[in-house]
This record gives structure tokens, sequence and C-alpha cells, in this order.
């Protein structure tokens, strides 16, 4: 145990050696207080690359905003002591190829309801060239609502995830949860975007899911008696997840439908756990389980997977975990934490830019990033358990830095047919006056 923790302290320090690139922290700290103007000039001001460190405090924006990160990367991300901090909403957009956003340690959505009908989702990714790294979040998409009687306003349910025309998005350890649809109460209101969002919508875009749950929006609860009728449609929960022109790789993962409501109407529905809409998708599901939603009292059953032929691809191997503690300042104990089969080898890659390569014959994504790849460590072998703990020290940062992001993913060699790619995790490095 103590060459371990020796070779991971010589790593870490070799990566704070002249000549590797080091990052620039700005600490956004509303002592408790709002904390939104601060968080908004802190994204406007920061340059590409800089981490954006967040103290405890309320960051609530105006009806229907979210923050806005649009064409650099950096490192988004919760302080010790904050952790789960919420941002009401989170737009990523524009960001080119060789640059790497991470987002860690934050509750993200649901907006602030607004009467425009189309409703935000928690996190938004949009246009993105870059890796979009996220990592023990929770993201909420915006529930329905509806106003009014002879007026009714409405605003529509919106997904926990969005990820529009981006190529590499990487989500580790979240909970990702659709928006429930409106509680119509009036013949009026009860037609208005009942149906509850989808969890997670994929449009033209990669994106992996490692140890994640993703749960579809609910049906809202009409209130008025009688059926809907032609020609409004039916209504029901959200997909799990929905999938359209896409690559999904997923990987120790549960994603579940939404439900129906409990005074449903005979031809409303659940909803289905995984949907893939076109014929040039494509789904790589490792360990992972589609569910559909719950049925309460009647209606149309939803179904776990729903699929053209040829679409989803099942991949063998377990899912294995892998977690670093973060954020960790200079001279702070910190943890590598493995779990997976037992006697398994455990490698761990490590980089200071994110990647997005699927690698079929490794069972996996690398999306630590291959090029430069900094160094492969090996971590020992996993116990009786198929769980390895390393406790390290974090070394200290040169004098001038003030901090670094780290991705290290780890590869597990245990059984026939070689390695395989496991889960991934983001090391924040901080300089520890700060």
């Amino acid at each position: 145990m103590r060459l371990r923790r020796l070779i991971v302290w010589t790593c870490l320090s070799w990566l704070a050696t002249p000549g590797i690139v080091k990052a620039g922290v700005i600490v956004v700290d509303p002592g408790g207080g709002p904390g939104a103007a601060l968080l908004q000039a802190a994204l406007l001001d920061a340059k590409d690359g800089e981490i954006v460190l967040l103290r405890d405090g309320q960051y609530f924006l105006g009806e229907n905003e979210a923050y806005q990160l649009e064409g650099k990367g950096l490192t988004l991300c919760s302080d010790e002591g904050a952790r789960g901090l919420l941002l009401p909403g989170l737009r990523i957009s524009n960001v080119p190829a060789e640059r790497t956003v991470v987002v860690r340690g934050l509750t993200i959505g649901p907006p602030a309801y607004s009467m425009s009908g189309d409703g935000l989702p928690g996190l938004a990714i949009e246009d993105c060239a870059a890796t979009v790294w996220v990592e023990d979040c929770t993201l909420v998409g915006r529930e329905g609502l509806a106003v009014g009687v002879f007026l009714p306003e409405y605003s529509a349910p919106a997904p926990g995830l969005r990820a529009v025309s981006s190529d590499a998005v990487v989500l580790q350890g979240c909970t990702v949860t659709g928006g429930k649809g409106n509680n119509g109460s009036n013949l009026f209101t009860l037609h208005f975007e009942r149906s509850g969002a989808n969890g997670l919508e994929a449009i033209d875009s990669s994106v992996v899911l490692d140890h994640c749950t993703v749960t579809g929006g609910n049906e809202g609860n009409p209130k008025f008696p009688f059926p809907p009728a032609p020609p409004f449609p039916q209504q029901g929960g959200g997909d799990g997840m929905q999938v359209q022109g896409s690559f999904v790789h997923c990987t120790g993962s549960t994603i579940t439908g939404g439900g129906n409501s409990s005074n449903d109407w005979p031809d409303d529905f659940a909803g289905d756990g995984v949907e893939v809409l076109d014929a040039a998708s494509l789904v790589q599901q490792r360990d992972a389980t589609f569910l559909a939603g719950t049925l309460v009292d009647q209606g149309v059953a939803g179904q776990a997977l729903v699929a053209p032929a040829g679409t989803v691809i099942a991949m063998p191997a377990p899912a294995r975990a892998f977690t670093v503690s973060s954020p960790l300042r200079e001279g702070q104990l910190g943890t590598m934490a493995y779990d997976g089969e037992p006697g398994d080898l455990v490698l761990l890659l490590v980089s200071l830019q994110a990647g997005f390569a699927p690698l079929p014959s490794r069972q996996g994504v690398a999306v630590a990033g291959l090029n430069p790849l900094l160094f492969l460590l090996g971590l020992g072998q996993a116990d009786g358990a198929g769980q390895l703990t390393i406790p390290f020290v974090m070394p200290a940062i040169p004098s001038g830095v003030d901090g670094l992001t780290i991705e290290m993913q780890a590869a597990a060699k245990g059984g026939p047919g070689g390695a395989t790619l496991e889960a991934a995790s983001a090391l924040v490095w901080l300089d520890a006056s700060l």
C-alpha cells in the first residue's frame, strides 16, 4: 500500500513540473448570499482552461434563465462544503475541439417557471466539438405549469439533459430526471403538455453514460373528470432516454421511463426506458438496465426498449466503478476508489485533456485524452470483493500555480478477453491558499 501511495504521489508531483500547462482559478464566494451576478461575471471573464470554484451561496437567476458558458473550455465545480450546490440551469455551447469542459459536484435545474411555452432543460449542451465532462451532478428538467381559466397560459416540461450536435458528452455518476407534466386543473389547462419530459435527449451527438441514473418525467395529474377528446392527444410519462442520430455508450447505468398519473384514462401511457428514433443511431449497452415507467391503475404500458433492429448492441463485460476525491488542495488527503471484479488488475490512464475515442475491442470509450496521454499507472489488484482503495496526499504545487484539472480513467484486466475501459473521474487540484 505504501508503494502505491508513493507511485501516485510521484506521478502527481511530475504533473506540477515546469512545462505542464497550468490553469488560473476564479473563486466565486457569495458568503451564502446572492451569487448570481458573481457567477455570471466569472463565466464571462474566465479565460480558456481556467477553473471556476463555487463556494456556498444562492445562485438563483430570473425567470426562464440559465447560466451561459460559450466558446471556451473550463472547469466549473463546487468547493468542499458546497457539494450539490444548486444552479437553476446551465447552457454550454459552441466550445471548439481540443478543449475540455468539466462540471463536477453540482445540482443543475430546474430554471424558474415562465409562461414562454418552451421549457428549458436543467443542462443544455449545444454545438460543442469539445469534450463536455459532467460528473457527480444532479440534472433536473423544469416541470410543466398551466394557469388561468378562459385564456390559459402554460409552460412545457423539459428534459434533465438535452445534448444537440455535440461530439463528446461524458456523464459519470450523475442523476438525470425529466420534468413532470403540468397538473391540469380545468378543461382549458387539461391538454397543455401534461406528458412528462424525457430524462435525457441525445440529438446528433455522442454520449457516454457511466454509472448514471436517468428517469423520464411523470405525467401530470389532471383533476378534471372528463378524458380528453380529439384533437387533443393522449398523454403520459416521458422516456428515460430518447436517441436520434446519435451514438450512446451506456455502462453500469439504469434508465427508466416516467409513469402515468394516478387518475389516468385508459389510453394514456407510461414512458419507455430507451427509445431510439432512427436506424442511424447506435446504443452500446454494457451492464445497463432499461426499464419502462410505472403504470398506475390503468393505461398503456411502456416498454423497456423501443429501437430499430441493429441499433442496440450488448457488450458482455461487467461494469467497474472508479472515483477520485475532488477538489483537493496541496497537502490534503484524497482517495482513489475502484469497485470491480475480484482479482482485477487495475490500470489508470491520466491526462490533462479529456477525449472521446470509442474502442469496441475494449468495450468502452477512452475519455481520458489519449493524445497526449501523460502516463499509464498501475494501481494494483482488486481484493476478493473487487475493491481497491488508495489514499494519497496531494503534493505541493509550484509557486505561482493556482490549479489544475486532471482527467483519470480506470482500465481493468480481469478474465479472458484482454483489458476493458472503465469509469473515469476528474481531479481538481488547488493551491492551499485558495
